[in-house]
């Protein structure tokens, strides 16, 4: 897999994540860049949100094997947070993509800067292989009970769920006569002198 096709599939499935670059003729585009190490911003740049840096040159690692040795790139991506941004589910969401990607969280100084940092390793065969977001089209979540995009679930939310009412130390139970699991407000006492 190339850097620009690494960066596009990025771009795709991070989507919703994305932050913001304010430029400085006051247009915004997402904030996904290829840079260098040490290479910052453009000057009159602003960064918002989540933003996604890519290492422009992957570390090449040999593969032991018994007849052939082939090299696996490991792309360097840097998660940063610059104020809002969902780190954590990005990062899943390329492990998740991505099998194989490790992720270390970089210290970052309080008041200066960004908010948090992770770095991302994705380990891609340079000779075929792996050259896409692994995640198959059927299982990803397109929306939930009409509701698209980041969805919160409660339990009411659950289809086979009845939760009419809530009440302290509620438990659910299953109910045969309506194929549903509903709330059962009197409190279970699940162990026996102290056993479970």
């Amino acid at each position: 897999m190339d850097l620009l096709a690494l960066r596009n599939s990025l771009a795709s499935e991070l989507v919703t994540y994305l932050g913001t670059y304010t430029l400085g003729n006051g247009s915004t585009t997402p904030a996904i860049v290829v840079r260098d190490p040490g290479e910052g911003v453009a000057a009159g740049t602003s960064v918002s949100g989540l933003e996604v840096v890519l290492v422009s040159v992957p570390e090449l690692i040999q593969e032991l094997q018994y007849t052939d040795s082939p090299f696996v790139q490991n792309w360097t991506v840097n998660l940063i947070d610059w104020g809002g941004g969902s780190i954590e589910q990005a990062t899943a969401l390329v492990q998740s993509g991505y099998p194989g990607t490790t992720a270390q969280i970089v210290s970052v100084v309080e008041d200066k800067g960004p908010k948090r940092q992770t770095q991302l390793s994705i380990p891609l065969s340079r000779d075929g292989g792996q050259d896409a977001f692994q995640i198959a089209p059927t299982a990803q979540v397109l929306s939930v009970n009409t509701s698209v995009g980041h969805v919160s679930l409660g339990l009411g939310d659950l289809a086979d769920v009845d939760a009419s009412f809530v009440a302290d130390e509620a438990v659910l139970v299953y109910s045969a006569a309506n194929s549903k699991y509903k709330l059962d407000e009197v409190k279970k006492d699940l162990t026996d002198g102290g056993n479970f």
